[in-house]
């Protein structure tokens, strides 16, 4: 399948998605209006905001929507904010909030990758971009890790609902959550740099190539 129609395919199937993501932000918000608290109130509300965090990228970066990127951070923000935070999967599922930190580390390792080449000055992939694009990417996906658990220690002392797990792990579920991070990272790094390198196309290749067939190669 070429790069249009697979982003025609996913334009579908992110029309769809992203209003979804929306009506289950409202439905959950109504609910948790008449059944919870204020916190879980708002994080459902948040939650439609996830609909357009990707045409807001897009704006700020001027790019043509890539949709296969679109449908990524739908995912990811389903499962890391829909099913972690507002349904509380992060402490009724053993093991979940690794397992969305191990994801985090593949989807902004890729998209990491996506900016580079957005700055780039020469607007296409070559072979000889291979280590510093994995290594900007894998570095990229860890300074959000870092800033992640920044946020989640300052939220502590606002919501005092102690997210980081401080009195009962302290440094061990940060440090966890930042390794589980950093190996999803490297899966994707050493994936980008096989294709680069020595053109070995992949799964993460795939989004790559989709990304740059359509925003870059024309620049």
């Amino acid at each position: 399948m070429n790069t249009i129609d697979l982003n025609e395919r996913y334009k579908k199937i992110c029309s769809y998605y992203g209003a979804a993501i929306i009506l289950a932000g409202i439905l959950t918000g109504i609910y948790n209006i008449i059944n919870s608290t204020s916190y879980y109130v708002m994080l459902a509300f948040s939650f439609c905001a996830f609909a357009f965090i990707p045409f807001i990228f897009n704006k700020v970066f001027r790019l043509r929507p890539a949709y296969i990127i679109h449908f990524a951070i739908y995912a990811f923000s389903t499962l890391a904010f829909g099913i972690g935070m507002i349904l509380n999967g992060y402490h009724l599922v053993p093991g979940y909030d690794k397992f969305v930190h191990f994801l985090s580390g593949i989807v902004f390792t890729l998209i990491g990758c996506c900016i580079f080449y957005i700055f780039k000055p020469r607007k296409k992939l070559e072979r000889e971009d291979a280590p510093l694009t994995s290594l900007f990417s894998l570095c990229f996906s860890l300074a959000v890790a870092c800033f992640w658990e920044i946020f989640e220690y300052v939220i502590n002392f606002i919501l005092h609902n102690d997210p980081q797990n401080v009195f009962t792990t302290g440094v061990n579920d940060t440090m966890q959550d930042i390794i589980a991070c950093l190996l999803g990272s490297l899966a994707v790094a050493f994936s980008l740099w096989r294709f680069l390198a020595k053109g070995r196309e992949n799964f993460f290749s795939r989004i790559l190539q989709s990304f740059c067939d359509i925003n870059l190669t024309a620049r």
